[in-house]
Parts: structure tokens; C-alpha cells; sequence
């Protein structure tokens, strides 16, 4: 029974991510080459999808998926809290598609918002940083790339 209800909680978040980013399930299925219906057993956190396929549509959705101790996953979350906190004070919470086209073409799948909470910008860039056009990134562009990297980034993602 643990089982079942952590796996529930677990498609919920995915879905709730899928909802907050504003991507529709057909859309969300197609990137992650999965179908429709497998999607929407995934949100409903059905156990015989396999885990190959829950992977699959996190990573659509920019979502990571770690194995930690129980304490451990707590303790993280509180000690990340407040420096997350003391650096979203020093950056707007979101990036416009309007100053940065790059990120525009990268999040061909959000439709209907203009701008984006800062960390999903990042998160945007990272995965999709191979079909980012470089030379054509504005000066603008560049900074706002470098400052997401300082404010969120976990020292992996290079400019």
C-alpha cells in the first residue's frame, strides 16, 4: 500500500509540472515518445508503467530523479531553502521570451505565457543548449544566461 500511494504522489507532482509549465499531454507524450494514454497512466502513478517511461517524461519536463536516504531527502530541502530564498531576492523569478529569442526557440512547446519562472529558463537552456544558435544570442541574452547559471545553477552548465 506505501507503494501504490507514493508511486500516486509521484505522477501527481509529474502532472503538476506538466500543468504548471502550461504543455498539453499530446504534446508532452510526443517529446517524450511516449503514448497519450501511457502518459496519463504515469500521472496516475500506475506501478506496471515501466520506470524507463516515468523517466522519460520527467525529462520532457525537466524533472531529476535521485535515490536518498529518507532524512536525507528532508535535510536537503531545508538547509537549500533559504540560500534559494536569499538569491531569488537578487533576480526577477522570471525570463522573458521577449529578451532572450533563444529561449523562445528552446521552449517551442510552452505556449500562452511570455515569460518563465527563472529556474525552468535554466533548466530550458541546459537541456537544450545544443540547439541554442550562439552567434545570434543578443548581449542581453548572454547575461541573463550567465546570472541564471550563478543564481540557480549547480556549477555543471557553461556558458
Amino acid at each position: 500500500m506505501k507503494t501504490a500511494n507514493a508511486l500516486q504522489k509521484f505522477g501527481q507532482r509529474i502532472r503538476a509540472e506538466r500543468k504548471r509549465l502550461r504543455i498539453s499531454t499530446v504534446v508532452a507524450a510526443e517529446a517524450a515518445r511516449i503514448s497519450r494514454v501511457t502518459l496519463h497512466r504515469i500521472e496516475h502513478g500506475e506501478p506496471t508503467v515501466a520506470l524507463g517511461m516515468y523517466f522519460e517524461a520527467m525529462e520532457v519536463l525537466g524533472l531529476t530523479f535521485d535515490v536518498v536516504p529518507k532524512g536525507l531527502a528532508q535535510e536537503a530541502e531545508v538547509e537549500r531553502a533559504p540560500e534559494e530564498k536569499t538569491n531569488a531576492q537578487k533576480w526577477p523569478s522570471t525570463v522573458s521570451f521577449r529578451d532572450c529569442p533563444q529561449l523562445k526557440k528552446v521552449a517551442w512547446h510552452v505556449h500562452g505565457v511570455d515569460a518563465l519562472p527563472a529556474k525552468d529558463a535554466l533548466n530550458l537552456y541546459e537541456r537544450n543548449w545544443r540547439h541554442v544558435d550562439k552567434e545570434k544570442m543578443t548581449a542581453k541574452e548572454r547575461k541573463v544566461v550567465d546570472k541564471l547559471v550563478k543564481t540557480y545553477g549547480n556549477g555543471f552548465f557553461l556558458v
